[in-house]
């Protein structure tokens, strides 16, 4: 066996990346109808509209949400889902740079 596995989270906090792709240019979706509230996530999903709005593009289980906001240098849309809550996991982190073009 030896130590060839990865670290399962990054250094970067959900919190932080939320911040960051905010103060970019990155705005939060919008959805044009409002989804049903399953009862196991509604504490979430209820927290998570209060914070951003009702009509946030928001998660199933209000754990992530999803921004809108230019691509650098190409400056087209992308739309990313960013986590509320925790660290990144493994390879989020990397994935949020490769879409949207920005260096954490």
């Amino acid at each position: 066996m030896g130590n060839d596995f990865k670290k399962q989270t990054s250094t970067t906090s959900a919190k932080q990346a939320l911040d960051y792709l905010l103060g970019h240019g990155f705005k939060v979706g919008e959805v044009r109808e409002l989804k049903d509230v399953p009862k196991a996530y509604r504490k979430d999903i209820l927290d998570a509209r209060r914070r951003f709005g009702e009509y946030a593009d928001i998660s199933n289980t209000g754990r992530s949400i999803t921004l809108v906001g230019p691509h650098y240098p190409s400056g087209r849309m992308v739309e990313v889902h960013v986590p509320l809550f925790e660290m990144l996991r493994h390879g989020e982190l990397e994935q949020l740079q490769k879409i949207t073009g920005l260096g954490f």
